[in-house]
């Protein structure tokens, strides 16, 4: 097997490990809450948007643009680095354990 499917499958089992570590928070009473406060928000934003509230909720622009890039960085990026350093750790080993292996046959 080339070394490019190796590690392909390598992070694929790491990536569903990950996704299999973290989906019983789904059924948390947090996750719950989270849920309803995004129906809520969704719904006031919806009645903002048709001029139904007297006073528009107030959501800085910056916030507006960044948050978005934050979401993408935490949910793919932290992943991505998590594996990259096992990976690294696996080759240092690997490589430790044949340079053992070299010097003891010399």
């Amino acid at each position: 097997m080339t070394t490019i499917i190796k590690q392909t499958t390598i992070i694929l089992i790491l990536s569903l490990g990950l996704v299999l570590a973290v989906l019983p928070l789904a059924n948390t009473e947090w996750a719950q809450n989270m849920r309803m406060k995004s129906e809520q928000d969704t719904r006031s934003n919806e009645r903002n948007q048709r001029g139904e509230s007297s006073h528009p909720q107030e959501f800085p622009s910056v916030l507006r643009y960044t948050l978005p890039f934050a979401k993408e960085l935490v949910l793919m990026g932290l992943p991505g680095l998590f594996t990259l350093g096992i990976l690294g750790f696996a080759r240092k080993r690997r490589h430790t354990a044949s340079f053992r292996n070299e010097t003891e046959i010399n």
